[in-house]
């Protein structure tokens, strides 16, 4: 059992929590915030997703589509997310994702 802010927090309580996310809800955060994203920011997000969902020890299909549709409401085309989806470990170096902080000169992300 892990702890949030302190509080003992296992996984009946991610369970209970995870019943009750609205999904609809999260796509609209993620439009929101879409527009304050670069297009790498928008990849380590949806690779980040695909972390959480495989977690577990893979992603099931549900959990692949609610990604999918949140990678549209980010504004990614569905080429684009299903070439991260099939390839989630490209983002990944020494067993670390890619963060905001790896840039080249340009300012843009270096994969």
């Amino acid at each position: 059992m892990g702890q949030v802010s302190g509080v003992p927090y296992g996984r009946e309580d991610l369970e209970r929590d995870l019943e009750h996310l609205n999904v609809r809800d999260l796509e609209h955060a993620f439009a929101q915030v879409s527009k304050r994203l670069t297009e790498h920011e928008k990849e380590m997000l949806v690779v980040a997703c695909l972390g959480v969902a495989a977690a577990d020890g893979e992603a099931s299909p549900s959990e692949i589509r609610k990604i999918r549709r949140a990678a549209l409401a980010l504004g990614m085309s569905p080429a684009h997310t299903q070439s991260i989806v099939s390839n989630p470990s490209a983002y990944y170096e020494d067993g670390v994702l890619f963060g905001s902080g790896r840039r080249s000169a340009d300012n843009e992300p270096s994969v």
